[in-house]
């Protein structure tokens, strides 16, 4: 499918991730695979119960999918965050579910697994593949990294899969990481993908990483705080290293990996503008969303913004132009779901743009 120099950004699919894919631009999409992570049920919090049913909760997934992606490309899809016993009214598994919504739609979903999935998800992953014949894509933490055991487990899986590593993505996900990390992590990177079984011969092979803090309450108010990207450092120093299989970069965009309940009725948003830049995340956050201005803070929040150097420019991405729009009052304040897919349509533009224009020696 991809070789070194491609994107395969994490995406939690809320409506802010849905809509910056769907803002991208098609030459843009050629050069990224999403991973689809499907959020879990939410919490009524008053109740301490389910707020829809499974049903409920994934009746448009596909639907949306097709309008944010391209029926002609395949996209990853991940069901790691829905409970293991969850059933469709019928009974069907919601991963069945999903496949066959697709398969209505002319979707091509990559069925995502793990090592330690349970024996009826991997079941349907194995059927999945079976029918549609798009392959698997196999996701191993960084738990796995190292593991002396791992060529026995990954010739377990495949056997359970009946499938092969060429009919196989390998992602290797490091899922959160820090700066003091870049160092250690990159050495027992080398030494893990230079003894990784069949490394050559999975059909792709992608490491990802992210930095991005679970929150930004330590981020003082009325600030702009850069973030180190630290898993953009570890894949760049891997590429620049004598290794024998250069994987592609993956990302959170500008999430963590870990999910957050987090109650309505005591949560308190500052308003915040994520901003990916060469080697960090700019955060300019403002105050509570609850104190005067509200929302409106996003307009100087904008403004600071464009008259920084860091600055792509309207022209750079539909964020870029928002971001633009938003500081000469041209548009509204927007809400949180707004300025998640600002931030994150950014986010893709800029992480494809640094891919396609760097050197990388030895391409696989």
């Amino acid at each position: 499918m991809f070789k070194t120099r491609h994107y395969v950004p994490i995406l939690k699919w809320k409506r802010g991730e849905q809509g910056a894919l769907a803002e991208l631009d098609t030459e843009l999409k050629n050069k990224l695979t999403p991973l689809v992570e499907i959020q879990p049920i939410p919490i009524d919090f008053r109740t301490e119960e389910y707020a829809r049913t499974i049903d409920q909760h994934l009746e448009d997934v596909i639907e949306r999918l097709k309008i944010s992606w391209d029926i002609t490309r395949p996209i990853f899809l991940d069901l790691y965050w829905i409970e293991p016993d969850e059933r469709m009214k019928n009974d069907e598994h919601p991963l069945s579910f999903l496949a066959d919504d697709s398969r209505r739609n002319d979707i091509k979903i990559i069925p995502v697994t793990g090592l330690d999935r349970d024996s009826d998800y991997q079941s349907e992953v194995k059927n999945i593949n079976k029918q549609d014949k798009n392959g698997i894509c196999l996701r191993i933490d960084s738990d796995y990294i190292g593991n002396p055991n791992i060529e026995k487990q990954l010739t377990s899986i495949m056997q359970l899969l009946e499938n092969n590593p060429e009919g196989t993505d390998l992602i290797l996900d490091l899922g959160y990481v820090t700066s003091d990390q870049e160092k250690i992590l990159t050495n027992l990177l080398i030494i893990a993908i230079n003894s990784f079984p069949h490394v050559n011969d999975w059909r792709t092979f992608t490491l990802t990483a992210t930095a991005f803090p679970q929150d930004l309450s330590r981020i003082p108010p009325k600030s702009i705080t850069p973030i180190r990207r630290s898993g953009w450092f570890i894949w760049n120093n891997l590429i620049n290293s004598e290794i024998k299989r250069k994987p592609a970069f993956g990302d959170y965009a500008i999430a963590h990996p870990e999910l957050v309940e987090i109650d309505p009725r005591i949560m308190t948003m500052s308003a915040n503008i994520r901003y990916t830049i060469e080697s960090e995340w700019l955060i300019l956050k403002g105050h509570s969303v609850k104190k005067e201005p509200g929302f409106k803070q996003f307009h100087d929040l904008s403004n600071l913004l464009i008259n920084r150097s860091e600055y792509s420019g309207r022209d750079f991405s539909f964020g870029d132009l928002y971001i633009g729009k938003c500081a000469q009052r041209e548009v509204g304040s927007g809400n949180a779901t707004t300025w998640r897919k600002v931030g994150t349509n950014h986010h893709l533009a800029f992480v494809i743009d640094q891919i396609t224009n760097l050197a990388i020696s030895d391409e696989t």
